[in-house]
Protein backbone atom coordinates (compact mmCIF):
# COMPACT_ATOMS: atom_id res chain seq x y z
CA UNK A 1 0.00 0.00 0.00
CA UNK A 2 3.12 2.10 0.54
CA UNK A 3 4.04 1.75 -2.95
CA UNK A 4 1.19 1.22 -4.99
CA UNK A 5 0.92 5.01 -7.43
CA UNK A 6 4.06 5.63 -6.83
CA UNK A 7 7.23 4.98 -8.85
CA UNK A 8 10.25 3.17 -7.21
CA UNK A 9 13.55 1.24 -8.59
CA UNK A 10 13.66 -2.28 -7.30
CA UNK A 11 17.62 -3.29 -6.79
CA UNK A 12 18.30 -6.87 -7.00
CA UNK A 13 21.30 -9.06 -7.11
CA UNK A 14 19.09 -11.62 -9.61
CA UNK A 15 19.96 -10.35 -12.48
CA UNK A 16 17.04 -12.06 -14.63
CA UNK A 17 14.41 -10.25 -12.91
CA UNK A 18 15.96 -6.47 -14.92
CA UNK A 19 14.47 -8.17 -18.29
CA UNK A 20 10.96 -8.47 -16.19
CA UNK A 21 9.08 -6.06 -18.37
CA UNK A 22 10.62 -6.84 -21.55
CA UNK A 23 10.29 -10.34 -21.71
CA UNK A 24 7.99 -11.76 -25.18
CA UNK A 25 6.55 -15.22 -24.25
CA UNK A 26 5.07 -15.74 -21.12
CA UNK A 27 4.64 -18.99 -19.63
CA UNK A 28 1.14 -19.21 -17.27
CA UNK A 29 2.40 -19.09 -14.03
CA UNK A 30 4.13 -15.83 -15.67
CA UNK A 31 0.84 -14.31 -16.71
CA UNK A 32 -0.53 -14.91 -13.30
CA UNK A 33 2.52 -12.81 -11.55
CA UNK A 34 1.66 -9.97 -13.88
CA UNK A 35 -1.93 -9.62 -12.92
CA UNK A 36 -0.06 -8.22 -9.59
CA UNK A 37 3.17 -6.93 -10.78
CA UNK A 38 1.23 -4.71 -13.38
CA UNK A 39 -0.17 -2.74 -11.14
CA UNK A 40 2.99 -0.91 -9.69
CA UNK A 41 5.06 1.09 -11.42
CA UNK A 42 8.62 0.49 -10.65
CA UNK A 43 12.15 0.36 -13.00
CA UNK A 44 14.48 -2.69 -11.97
CA UNK A 45 18.30 -2.55 -11.54
CA UNK A 46 20.72 -5.32 -11.41
CA UNK A 47 23.02 -4.73 -8.23
CA UNK A 48 25.65 -7.37 -7.53
CA UNK A 49 25.68 -9.42 -4.81
CA UNK A 50 28.55 -8.41 -2.84
CA UNK A 51 27.01 -4.78 -3.20
CA UNK A 52 23.84 -6.36 -1.44
CA UNK A 53 24.61 -7.26 1.54
CA UNK A 54 22.12 -5.62 4.08
CA UNK A 55 18.46 -6.86 1.84
CA UNK A 56 21.04 -11.08 2.01
CA UNK A 57 21.12 -10.67 5.38
CA UNK A 58 17.72 -9.92 6.03
CA UNK A 59 16.09 -12.53 3.59
CA UNK A 60 18.13 -15.51 5.27
CA UNK A 61 17.28 -17.75 8.19
CA UNK A 62 20.36 -18.07 10.18
CA UNK A 63 20.51 -21.24 12.34
CA UNK A 64 19.47 -20.68 16.23
CA UNK A 65 21.69 -22.20 18.89
CA UNK A 66 18.85 -25.01 18.95
CA UNK A 67 19.58 -26.12 15.28
CA UNK A 68 23.64 -26.20 15.72
CA UNK A 69 22.99 -28.00 18.85
CA UNK A 70 21.10 -30.70 16.72
CA UNK A 71 23.17 -30.53 13.96
CA UNK A 72 26.09 -31.48 16.34
CA UNK A 73 24.36 -34.38 17.95
CA UNK A 74 23.48 -35.77 14.18
CA UNK A 75 26.93 -35.26 13.36
CA UNK A 76 27.62 -37.63 16.16
CA UNK A 77 25.76 -39.94 15.05
CA UNK A 78 27.13 -40.31 12.12
CA UNK A 79 30.59 -40.60 13.48
CA UNK A 80 28.79 -43.63 15.45
CA UNK A 81 27.50 -45.13 13.08
CA UNK A 82 30.62 -45.25 10.60
CA UNK A 83 32.62 -46.57 13.55
CA UNK A 84 29.83 -49.52 13.88
CA UNK A 85 30.02 -50.11 9.90
CA UNK A 86 34.12 -50.14 9.88
CA UNK A 87 34.19 -53.21 12.63
CA UNK A 88 31.85 -54.79 10.92
CA UNK A 89 33.38 -54.73 7.48
CA UNK A 90 36.58 -56.12 9.58
CA UNK A 91 34.75 -58.55 11.06
CA UNK A 92 33.40 -59.72 7.79
CA UNK A 93 36.95 -59.53 6.22
CA UNK A 94 38.22 -61.86 8.75
CA UNK A 95 35.21 -64.28 8.48
CA UNK A 96 35.98 -64.08 4.98
CA UNK A 97 39.52 -64.87 5.35
CA UNK A 98 39.26 -67.14 7.87
CA UNK A 99 36.83 -69.62 5.43
CA UNK A 100 39.76 -69.25 2.43
CA UNK A 101 41.06 -72.68 1.70
CA UNK A 102 44.67 -73.96 1.40
CA UNK A 103 44.14 -74.22 -2.39
CA UNK A 104 42.86 -70.30 -2.26
CA UNK A 105 39.51 -71.07 -3.08
CA UNK A 106 36.51 -70.05 -0.51
CA UNK A 107 33.90 -72.54 0.15
CA UNK A 108 30.35 -71.20 -0.69
CA UNK A 109 28.57 -69.80 1.77
CA UNK A 110 25.13 -71.18 3.15
CA UNK A 111 21.62 -69.94 2.29
CA UNK A 112 22.07 -67.77 6.15
CA UNK A 113 25.35 -66.51 5.64
CA UNK A 114 24.37 -65.12 2.13
CA UNK A 115 21.59 -63.33 3.36
CA UNK A 116 23.91 -62.42 6.23
CA UNK A 117 26.81 -60.88 3.65
CA UNK A 118 24.55 -59.24 1.58
CA UNK A 119 22.80 -57.49 4.41
CA UNK A 120 26.05 -56.02 6.26
CA UNK A 121 26.56 -55.04 2.66
CA UNK A 122 23.58 -52.97 2.53
CA UNK A 123 23.97 -51.33 5.79
CA UNK A 124 27.05 -50.15 5.36
CA UNK A 125 25.71 -47.10 3.48
CA UNK A 126 22.01 -48.37 2.30
CA UNK A 127 23.39 -49.37 -0.71
CA UNK A 128 21.42 -50.35 -3.96
CA UNK A 129 21.43 -54.31 -5.78
CA UNK A 130 24.40 -52.92 -8.14
CA UNK A 131 26.62 -51.73 -5.25
CA UNK A 132 25.90 -54.68 -2.94
CA UNK A 133 26.65 -57.51 -6.20
CA UNK A 134 29.74 -55.54 -6.69
CA UNK A 135 30.98 -55.76 -2.81
CA UNK A 136 30.47 -59.46 -2.84
CA UNK A 137 32.43 -60.01 -6.01
CA UNK A 138 35.37 -57.53 -4.54
CA UNK A 139 35.37 -60.45 -1.33
CA UNK A 140 35.60 -62.78 -4.37
CA UNK A 141 32.24 -64.57 -3.82
CA UNK A 142 29.48 -65.42 -5.93
CA UNK A 143 26.63 -67.70 -6.08
CA UNK A 144 23.29 -68.28 -8.32
CA UNK A 145 20.77 -65.45 -7.76
CA UNK A 146 22.94 -63.21 -6.12
CA UNK A 147 21.46 -60.07 -8.02
CA UNK A 148 17.53 -61.01 -6.93
CA UNK A 149 18.36 -61.64 -3.35
CA UNK A 150 20.34 -58.25 -3.31
CA UNK A 151 17.15 -56.39 -5.00
CA UNK A 152 15.01 -58.32 -2.46
CA UNK A 153 17.04 -56.92 0.27
CA UNK A 154 16.75 -53.32 -1.02
CA UNK A 155 13.42 -53.80 -0.88
CA UNK A 156 12.72 -54.86 2.37
CA UNK A 157 14.41 -51.83 3.99
CA UNK A 158 12.14 -49.61 5.48
CA UNK A 159 14.28 -46.64 5.23
CA UNK A 160 15.23 -46.93 1.62
CA UNK A 161 11.41 -47.29 0.58
CA UNK A 162 10.66 -44.18 2.95
CA UNK A 163 13.37 -41.92 1.98
CA UNK A 164 15.26 -42.87 -1.65
CA UNK A 165 13.44 -40.93 -5.01
CA UNK A 166 13.13 -42.84 -7.73
CA UNK A 167 13.69 -40.54 -10.98
CA UNK A 168 14.31 -42.65 -13.99
CA UNK A 169 11.73 -42.63 -15.85
CA UNK A 170 10.41 -39.14 -15.99
CA UNK A 171 10.22 -36.46 -18.36
CA UNK A 172 11.27 -32.91 -17.75
CA UNK A 173 7.97 -30.56 -17.26
CA UNK A 174 7.02 -28.35 -19.64
CA UNK A 175 5.01 -25.05 -19.07
CA UNK A 176 1.57 -25.41 -21.30
CA UNK A 177 1.15 -22.21 -23.21
CA UNK A 178 -1.81 -21.01 -25.40
CA UNK A 179 -1.45 -18.06 -28.63
CA UNK A 180 -4.76 -16.68 -27.86
CA UNK A 181 -8.40 -17.39 -26.21
CA UNK A 182 -10.12 -20.41 -27.39
CA UNK A 183 -7.07 -21.96 -28.81
CA UNK A 184 -6.26 -24.81 -26.30
CA UNK A 185 -8.72 -26.11 -24.08
CA UNK A 186 -7.90 -29.11 -21.32
CA UNK A 187 -10.51 -31.75 -20.39
CA UNK A 188 -11.50 -33.88 -17.53
CA UNK A 189 -14.35 -35.68 -15.74
CA UNK A 190 -14.69 -35.39 -12.04
CA UNK A 191 -16.92 -38.12 -10.41
CA UNK A 192 -18.58 -39.76 -9.44
CA UNK A 193 -20.31 -37.32 -7.08
CA UNK A 194 -23.64 -37.87 -5.27
CA UNK A 195 -26.60 -38.14 -7.23
CA UNK A 196 -28.12 -35.20 -8.35
CA UNK A 197 -32.44 -34.66 -8.83
CA UNK A 198 -31.62 -34.81 -12.29
CA UNK A 199 -29.29 -37.71 -11.68
CA UNK A 200 -26.11 -36.54 -12.79
CA UNK A 201 -22.92 -38.06 -11.14
CA UNK A 202 -20.32 -36.79 -13.40
CA UNK A 203 -18.66 -33.26 -14.30
CA UNK A 204 -16.84 -32.19 -17.19
CA UNK A 205 -14.29 -30.20 -16.40
CA UNK A 206 -12.81 -27.79 -19.14
CA UNK A 207 -10.07 -25.21 -18.51
CA UNK A 208 -8.97 -22.70 -21.29
CA UNK A 209 -5.59 -22.70 -21.20
CA UNK A 210 -4.99 -19.26 -22.01
CA UNK A 211 -7.40 -17.55 -19.75
CA UNK A 212 -7.86 -20.23 -17.25
CA UNK A 213 -11.24 -19.83 -17.69
CA UNK A 214 -13.33 -22.74 -16.23
CA UNK A 215 -16.49 -24.21 -17.56
CA UNK A 216 -17.80 -27.31 -15.23
CA UNK A 217 -20.79 -29.50 -17.34
CA UNK A 218 -23.06 -32.35 -15.17
CA UNK A 219 -23.35 -35.44 -17.00
CA UNK A 220 -25.19 -38.46 -15.93
CA UNK A 221 -22.70 -40.65 -16.98
CA UNK A 222 -18.74 -40.46 -18.59
CA UNK A 223 -19.72 -41.97 -22.02
CA UNK A 224 -18.43 -40.36 -25.16
CA UNK A 225 -21.29 -39.56 -26.11
CA UNK A 226 -22.65 -37.91 -22.88
CA UNK A 227 -19.03 -35.95 -22.96
CA UNK A 228 -19.59 -34.80 -27.18
CA UNK A 229 -23.16 -33.39 -26.18
CA UNK A 230 -21.58 -31.46 -23.50
CA UNK A 231 -18.85 -30.49 -25.38
CA UNK A 232 -21.05 -29.20 -28.77
CA UNK A 233 -23.15 -26.20 -26.99
CA UNK A 234 -19.26 -24.66 -25.37
CA UNK A 235 -17.77 -25.27 -29.47
CA UNK A 236 -20.56 -23.69 -30.77
CA UNK A 237 -20.40 -20.31 -27.77
CA UNK A 238 -16.25 -20.39 -27.96
CA UNK A 239 -15.44 -21.55 -30.89
CA UNK A 240 -13.79 -24.95 -32.00
CA UNK A 241 -10.25 -25.10 -30.40
CA UNK A 242 -7.14 -25.86 -32.07
CA UNK A 243 -6.14 -28.45 -29.32
CA UNK A 244 -8.11 -30.14 -27.37
CA UNK A 245 -6.21 -32.03 -24.35
CA UNK A 246 -7.64 -34.91 -22.51
CA UNK A 247 -5.54 -37.38 -20.15
CA UNK A 248 -8.39 -39.82 -22.03
CA UNK A 249 -9.63 -40.37 -18.54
Amino acid sequence: QHLWGRHFTLYTDHKALVYLHTQANLNAMLTKWFDTILDYNFDVVHLPGIDNVLPDALSRLFPTAKDLGEQEQGDQIKLDFAATAQTSQVKLARALLKAELENNYMEPPTEKERSEILTKAHLFGHFGAEAMVKAVHNNGMHWTNLKQQALDIAKRCVQCQRFNIVKTGYNPHKPISAKQPGDHWAIDLAGPLPTTERNNKYLLVMIDICTRFLILRPLQDKTAESVVQALIPVFCDFGIPTILQSDNG
